[in-house]
Parts: structure tokens; C-alpha cells; sequence
């Protein structure tokens, strides 16, 4: 539990935004497996998990872009 807190927080309060991204990663990594073993549509499935990857991914590349820069 530690490693996780670590990889969620920056400054010891876990950031719901990494929360979000990991949820939204392991979501696309667990279709993608599960329609692999059963042998589904991959090009469906590619779409689903681009979709779940770019909400995770696109967000805090985001919250990136409208975080105000501290320059002191």
C-alpha cells in the first residue's frame, strides 16, 4: 500500500487526478486482455481502450497545461 500511495501522491495528499489516470490505465489494460483470451473484435477493442487511455492519459496531460506555474 505504501508503493501506491507513493506513485498517487506528490507532496503526502493522494492527487485524484493520478487516482483517475491509473484507474482509466488498468481499465484499458484489463479489456484488452480479457478480449485477447476470448477472442473478440480487437478493432473494437482498440477503440474502447484508445477511449479509456486517452481519458486517463489526455487529462493530466490537461491539468498540465492549466496548472498555474509557481516561479518562485
Amino acid at each position: 500500500m505504501n508503493l501506491l500511495s507513493q506513485l498517487l501522491s506528490d507532496t503526502g495528499n493522494i492527487s485524484m487526478m493520478r487516482a483517475l489516470s491509473l484507474i482509466c490505465v488498468l481499465t484499458a489494460t484489463g479489456i484488452a486482455i480479457h478480449a485477447i483470451s476470448a477472442g473478440s473484435d480487437l478493432n473494437a477493442t482498440a477503440i474502447l481502450c484508445s477511449t479509456f487511455l486517452g481519458a486517463g492519459i489526455g487529462g493530466k496531460i490537461a491539468q498540465k497545461s492549466f496548472e498555474v506555474k509557481d516561479v518562485n
